[in-house]
């Protein structure tokens, strides 16, 4: 059974005290003797979960589901069970209005008194997809409601049980944004901000917020998931999603994205034009980079091996339409008619071709000059060297 270390958080009035799990190395993640809850665990990630928990050690595992299993998937349960020897009932239940979960928690005690209640997975989803502007409020409902409403209905019933686990599974929408998944975004980034509190306040709470994933409604879609993939999202298989989440249970973190990226594509394609993923995602896709674990051949031999001061000048020439006899180090930007859509092409291509994030301000600048720019790419440069000879630790 893995063991645990009880972290003391004292609060300001220095009268109440609780206790947070914390894990440590460990034999196996569940206990036999418990039981674990798993909504939306009749499809997709949910039913992965299950397996993953039956896989590991979890002696009851309840799924918790609007709808009633398929014959397929009861089929697939009784195999579970048969393999692993654990039980596997599954109740219907909508976690999003109380009495439902409160039936559910009394039915499971009462079912089990001597086996209590030890994890909660939260997978319940439902997806309706559209430009912000074409969402009304019902759209926004339908997909708020199990996420939101389910996990305050969960937190409420669950609270004087002794949780191992709270974990709700969100989504890298919350993360990076999705400009048809306003309102998943919108409902993902609630259940982040509800495991942070649920921490805050002593309890356990895990929020994953997941990647593209080969299951469910992405399924062997090959054309949905290269288009992803030019953007800089590859799926994650099963045995990859099994793999994140052992790591995530064990790190124990509030909040962890798991997802698998080509982070030449997502610096290509995304965050040069998104100034929010790139304050995000620059030093992580730098590193990658700097180890060699990014491909980055098709940079071109032009933008990656010419001096910064030629590169610069090509640069100016190509973007504000300039003979290059007419540019000199003294130059300033603005001489060029550097404007704000200008600036940021400049800085786009910038971020491209050479990895370097040039501010829009400095671009903007009066007094910004050529040597200006000539100077920041020769630092970058520099500073990669300097990089390239230490030695890097293992993450």
């Amino acid at each position: 059974m893995a063991k645990t270390i009880s972290l003391i958080v004292l609060y300001d009035d220095s009268e109440t005290i609780s206790k947070i799990p914390l894990l440590t190395p460990y034999k196996q993640l569940f206990r036999r003797d418990g039981v674990y809850l798993v909504t939306g665990g009749l499809s997709g990630l949910g039913f992965e979960t299950v397996k993953f928990i039956a896989q590991h050690g979890g002696g009851y595992i309840v799924i918790l589901s609007r709808s009633a299993p398929t014959p397929e998937r009861k089929a697939e349960i009784a195999d579970l069970q048969n393999q692993f020897g654990v039980t596997i009932p599954s109740m219907c239940c909508d976690v999003a209005i109380p009495k439902d979960v409160k039936n559910a928690i009394s039915a499971i005690e009462l079912t089990s008194p001597t086996v209590p209640i030890r994890g909660l997975f939260h997978s319940a989803v439902v997806l309706h997809d559209g430009l912000i502007h074409t969402l009304s409020k019902s759209d926004f409902e339908k997909v708020m409601r199990p996420k939101v409403a389910g996990v305050l209905n969960l937190h409420n019933t669950t609270r004087r049980c002794q949780l191992d686990y709270f974990v709700c599974y969100s989504s890298i929408a919350s993360f990076l944004g999705n400009s048809t998944q306003a309102n998943y975004a919108a409902a993902n980034s609630f259940l982040d901000m509800f495991c942070h509190y649920r921490r805050r306040i002593g309890l356990p709470g895990q929020a994953i917020n997941w990647g593209a994933l080969n299951i469910g409604l992405l399924l062997n879609k090959d054309k949905i998931q290269q288009f992803l993939e030019q953007k800089g999202l590859m799926t994650l298989d099963v045995p990859e999603i099994h793999e994140c989440l052992e790591y995530c249970l064990v790190q124990n973190n509030p909040q962890i994205v798991a997802s698998k990226f080509h982070f030449q594509n997502l610096r290509k394609y995304s965050m040069s034009f998104n100034v929010c993923l790139r304050q995000r995602f620059y030093s992580v896709v730098a590193e990658e980079i700097k180890l060699g674990l990014a491909d980055i051949s098709e940079v071109s031999q032009d933008s990656s091996f010419s001096n910064p001061e030629d590169y610069i000048k090509n640069l100016l020439c190509e973007v504000c339409s300039v003979d290059i006899e007419d540019i000199t180090n003294d130059t300033s930007l603005s001489a060029f008619g550097v404007d704000s859509m200008l600036a940021m092409t400049i800085q786009n291509r910038v971020f491209q071709e050479r990895n370097v994030d040039v501010p829009l301000v400095s671009l903007l600048d009066p007094n910004s000059t050529v040597s200006m720019l000539v100077s920041l790419l020769q630092e970058n440069h520099q500073t990669e060297t300097r990089s390239a000879g230490e030695h890097v630790p293992e993450v």
